[in-house]
């Protein structure tokens, strides 16, 4: 079994060695060992359905990964760079993105519930089917309450009350 190195953003340095099958494998292990991966250099990472839930994440490059249908719930992924990431169809139920990079990440119909967004950059974040609900966010940005509004568009447009 092959071992799949996690380096530091900054550093040459190894933050951990993981024997696995594949690399999503070996980074669902450094979280399941709770291996902390605070600035992380995971830039362009390939891993469709990987499941790092409650992963510790923060200041992590993650820019340009493909992350489609993703588990990141519970994560903490805080001042994390996450520009042009792929987290279509992704679980970040209750993840903290306080402060995280986001500008132009597809999170197209990705489960948002919970999460906090506060002071997280959005300009050009895909978020069209979102799950917003109880999430934490401020209005910096316009992406969110334009996606609000033509939600509640469409909602009036059905005959259904929306509550914001």
């Amino acid at each position: 079994m092959p071992a799949y190195p996690i380096f530091h953003r900054w550093s040459p340095v190894p933050l951990a060695l993981i024997d696995a099958d594949d690399y999503p494998m070996a980074l669902e292990i450094a979280v399941e060992h709770r291996v902390k991966m605070l600035y992380a250099d995971l830039k362009g990472i390939a891993a469709p359905g990987v499941s790092l839930i409650g992963a510790d994440l923060r200041g992590a490059d993650l820019s340009n990964s493909v992350l489609p249908a993703a588990c990141l719930s519970r994560s903490d992924l805080r001042s994390a760079k996450l520009t042009r990431a792929c987290l279509q169809e992704a679980v970040l139920r209750r993840t903290d993105l306080r402060g995280a990079d986001l500008r132009r990440a597809n999170f197209r119909d990705a489960d948002l519930e919970g999460a906090q967004l506060l002071g997280a950059d959005l300009r050009g974040t895909d978020i069209h089917g979102a799950k917003l609900d109880r999430a934490l966010m401020d209005w910096r940005y316009a992406t969110i309450p334009l996606e609000l509004l033509r939600r509640d568009r469409q909602a009036h447009a059905k005959g259904l009350q929306t509550i914001l």
